[in-house]
């Protein structure tokens, strides 16, 4: 596997776990919800947040499988990568904490056994919460396979080097109108505008 290709994998896996969570979203918001239980906007609520999630870290997986497929390279992919990483790490941490313990499902069980479309609304709100977790595993996995590419070379890049360069290398510099990925916005910074100022 190249890092390329380890960037493609995690940016399909990421758009996968878009999608899964964007259903969910879809599953709780679409029904009448006139008369709704209380359970209904805290799920409304969950649902709105995890796909905010999701949708950040799928832009950042694709931002990670564009730059090192462009000019930014490692440093932009390495930017890249560790904001999808924060990303998935709260959406993992939110889907685990606030939708995972029974006491949250158990809160769809009363609605599940009524005679009314509010028992349909329960089934697909749980069938579409149980479908996030193998996109969850699977950018994961994707995570960790991109993290062990970006390591090896950057270790490959280390061993090429002569050992006097190893002990004093250089502080790497961005010239005019490099690209720079800034890692807090997740955006390209052109740096052609600072060219003359």
């Amino acid at each position: 596997m190249t890092l390329a290709s380890a960037f493609l994998e995690l940016d399909h896996a990421a758009s996968r776990l878009e999608d899964a969570f964007h259903h969910l979203e879809w599953a709780v918001t679409t029904t009448d919800m006139r008369d709704a239980p209380a359970v209904i906007e805290q799920w409304q609520d969950l649902a709105a947040d995890f796909s905010g999630l999701a949708r950040e870290v799928a832009t950042a997986a694709r931002s990670g499988r564009l730059a090192v497929n462009g000019r930014l390279g490692m440093q932009g992919a390495h930017g890249a990568l560790a904001a999808c990483q924060g990303h998935y790490c709260r959406l993992w941490l939110a889907y685990s904490v606030e939708s995972l313990p029974p006491g949250r499902r158990r809160a769809l069980d009363p609605l599940s056994r009524r005679r009314d479309h509010w028992a349909d609304w329960a089934r697909g709100v749980n069938d579409a919460h149980d479908r996030c977790l193998e996109p969850l595993h699977e950018v994961g996995v994707a995570l960790g396979k991109t993290w062990q590419e970006l390591v090896e070379r950057a270790w490959l890049g280390l061993i090429l080097q002569t050992p006097g360069e190893q002990d004093a290398a250089p502080e790497e510099t961005v010239g005019p109108g490099t690209p720079v990925f800034d890692a807090a916005s997740e955006t390209l910074i052109d740096t052609t505008e600072d060219v003359g100022a």
